[in-house]
């Protein structure tokens, strides 16, 4: 059975992405190489239960994080998510699609 979306289920959404997608001052000018931690969630049978916690290396710009593996996360939207380590500079695991949204942000 399809669900309805009804003007009040529409509206969370909404509020939903928005909060998510949402910059706080905090994180403005933030963009560093990080090893973190997350959650695997896997949609079984219409439900969305956590199979498992992963741990990946990316790059943190503001609200988002760019994996090596070319996934994005909004940081915001995964309460999940923890961040275990800082690099400073770029480290020699990183990609050419990450070196470039890094140089990028600091040339501009």
């Amino acid at each position: 059975m399809n669900k309805i979306i009804t003007p009040e289920s529409m509206a969370k959404l909404v509020h939903r992405i928005e909060r998510s997608a949402a910059v706080e001052d905090s994180m403005r000018n933030i963009c560093c190489f990080v090893e973190c931690r997350y959650a695997s969630i896997v949609n079984q049978n219409g439900k969305k239960p956590m199979v498992s916690i992963q741990s990946g290396r990316g790059l943190r710009l503001q609200n988002t994080i760019y994996y090596l593996d070319g996934r994005m996360q909004l940081l915001n939207s995964e309460p999940e998510t923890l961040i275990r380590k800082v690099y400073d500079g770029i480290p020699d695991w990183a990609d050419d699609r990450l070196k470039a949204i890094y140089h990028a942000f600091y040339d501009s």
